[in-house]
């Protein structure tokens, strides 16, 4: 278990060993919720899709986790407005 403790100016600092776990970076955006009295922290989810590699060594666009499934149908005629 560790302590913080909050600034004057209501700021928590999270001990390195729970960034670490949680991955944490200097920028990171995180979802802070109540549950029971408890504080819990989350990564805040990426809204952004990200490039993965394909299974035949292309560039794959894997979407936000979360994001609506699409059809090749509505990713044709989204590519074809642009």
């Amino acid at each position: 278990m560790s302590t913080a403790t909050i600034s004057p100016g209501g700021h928590l600092t999270i001990p390195l060993e729970f960034r670490q776990a949680m991955h944490l970076a200097e920028g990171d955006r995180v979802v802070l919720s109540l549950e029971d009295g408890k504080l819990i922290v989350q990564h805040e989810p990426d809204s952004r899709a990200t490039l993965v590699q394909g299974s035949f060594g292309r560039p794959v666009l894997k979407a936000a986790e979360g994001a609506p499934a699409m059809t090749p149908a509505q990713v044709k005629a989204i590519l074809e407005e642009s």
